[in-house]
C-alpha cells in the first residue's frame, strides 16, 4: 500500500466542496491537519464555517472560485495509517524488549512559559456564578473563562496556537502580567478571548439553600475563540466548539487569521489617527475664527461708541452756540460774566467728548486689520 497520495489542484477544490474536510480526510484516510495544509499549500479555498449546515437546510450559499495563481499543481500527501503503523511496530518493539534493552521513555512536550503563566493564573483564581475561573483584563487584553476540568485542554491549545504562531514569524508576547498577553504587531496589539460556555437549568429547593440562585449553570466544555482589542470587545471572525468539530480543527484558520486582521487594525488606527489630526485643525480654525470675531467686534463697539460721543459733542456745541444767539433778555437773571463761564465750561465739556480731539479716533484707525464682511454671528461656543 502507497505511503502517500498525490492530489491535483483542481481534483482537491472538487473534493473540499463536495462533502465536509472531516469526512474526506476519513475517506482518503489522511489526517485532517495535513489536508488543510494542502489546500493552503495549493491555494484552494475551503467552505467557510457553517456551509454544510446552511447547505442541509436549504439556504442559499455561494461558492468560492478557484484562484488562478498557484505555487504548485499538486503535491503528495502521507496517509494517516502510516503514521500509526510506525508507532504500533514502535510499541511492539518495546513491549518484546528486556528491561535493560528499553531506552528511556520521552519527556512529555513541556509547555510554553506563556501557558505556564496562564496555568498559574488560573489556578489561582476561584470559580464564578457559571462554573468558570477568569483571566480577564479590563482593558479588552486577554480573556480566558473555563472549567477546572476543561484546564488542560485549554493549555494543550494555546501552547499549540503560541507554538504554530512563532512558526509563522508572529509575535507573541507581553509583560510578566499575564492580562498583557497579546499578539504583537508594533503599535497594533491584540489579543484573543476563550469562553467556555454554561448550561443553565432551574434552581431545585436544594440548589437554593445553598446558593440562593434562581438557576444553576453547568459548564458543557464547549469552547468559544475570538480576537480581542483596545478599541472592540470583539474584531474579526469568531470560531466555536461544535458537535462534529472541535475548536483544534480551526486551529490552521485561527492562525490564518492573524496578519490579515493585524492590517485591518492598522488601517483603523490610522483612520482614527487621521481623523484627530482633521478634528485639531478644525478646532484651531474655530479658535481662530473666534479670535477674529472677537477683535472685530470690539473694533465695532469702538466705533459706536466714538460716534455717539462725536454726535454729542456736536449737540452741545450747536446748543452753546443757540445760547450765544439768544438775547440777553431772554437769560433772566443771567450777567455776562456768568454766561461767559458757563459757555467756556460747556465748549470744554464738548472737546471732551469729541473723538477728534482726544486721539480715539486716530488710534482706531491704526488698527492693522479691518473686516467689514465678517459676521460676528457666526461665533462658535
Amino acid at each position: 500500500m502507497d505511503a502517500s497520495i498525490t492530489v491535483e489542484r483542481t481534483e482537491l477544490y472538487e473534493w473540499v466542496w463536495s462533502e465536509p474536510i472531516t469526512k474526506l480526510a476519513t475517506r482518503l484516510g489522511v489526517r485532517y491537519v495535513d489536508l488543510v495544509q494542502a489546500c493552503s499549500i495549493l491555494n484552494v479555498p475551503r467552505p467557510s464555517q457553517g456551509y454544510w449546515g446552511k447547505l442541509q437546510r436549504g439556504l442559499e450559499v455561494s461558492k468560492s472560485p478557484l484562484p488562478v495563481e498557484s505555487a504548485q499543481d499538486r503535491m503528495d500527501i502521507q496517509k494517516a495509517s502510516t503514521r500509526k503503523r510506525k508507532l504500533n511496530i514502535s510499541g511492539a518493539k518495546l513491549a518484546g524488549a528486556t528491561e535493560g534493552d528499553r531506552s528511556p521513555e520521552p519527556k512529555p512536550l513541556r509547555h510554553l512559559p506563556m501557558v505556564s503563566r496562564i496555568k498559574k493564573a488560573l489556578e489561582d483564581r476561584h470559580e464564578c456564578t457559571y462554573g468558570l475561573r477568569h483571566v480577564c483584563d479590563r482593558s479588552r487584553g486577554l480573556h480566558i473563562a473555563v472549567a477546572r476540568k476543561s484546564v488542560p485542554r485549554l493549555l494543550a491549545f494555546c501552547d499549540s496556537l503560541f507554538r504554530a504562531c512563532k512558526a509563522q514569524g508572529i509575535s507573541v508576547g507581553g509583560s510578566k502580567n499575564i492580562d498583557d498577553l497579546v499578539f504583537d504587531y508594533g503599535k497594533d496589539r491584540f489579543s484573543f478571548k476563550i469562553r467556555e460556555r454554561s448550561s443553565r437549568r432551574d434552581a431545585t429547593p436544594e440548589d437554593r439553600q445553598s446558593s440562593f440562585r434562581d438557576y444553576v449553570y453547568t459548564p458543557t466544555g464547549l469552547f468559544t475563540f475570538e480576537f480581542r482589542s483596545e478599541s472592540s470587545w470583539s474584531v474579526g471572525p469568531s470560531w466555536a466548539d461544535t458537535k462534529g468539530e472541535r475548536l483544534e480543527r480551526y486551529l490552521p484558520e485561527i492562525v490564518a487569521a492573524i496578519p490579515p486582521l493585524a492590517a485591518k487594525l492598522k488601517r483603523e488606527r490610522l483612520e482614527r489617527e487621521n481623523q484627530k489630526r482633521r478634528d485639531a485643525y478644525n478646532q484651531e480654525q474655530r479658535e481662530k475664527l473666534d479670535a477674529r470675531i472677537d477683535a472685530e467686534t470690539e473694533r465695532r463697539t469702538k466705533l459706536e461708541c466714538i460716534s455717539t460721543h462725536w454726535q454729542r459733542a456736536e449737540s452741545m456745541r450747536a446748543f452753546c452756540a443757540e445760547v450765544e444767539r439768544r438775547s440777553a433778555s431772554e437769560l433772566s437773571g443771567a450777567t455776562d460774566g456768568c454766561q461767559r463761564d458757563w459757555l467756556a465750561w460747556a465748549r470744554a465739556v464738548a472737546d471732551w467728548k469729541d473723538p477728534f480731539k482726544d486721539g480715539r479716533l486716530e488710534q482706531l484707525m491704526q488698527e492693522e486689520t479691518f473686516e467689514p464682511e465678517l459676521d460676528c454671528k457666526m461665533k462658535t461656543y
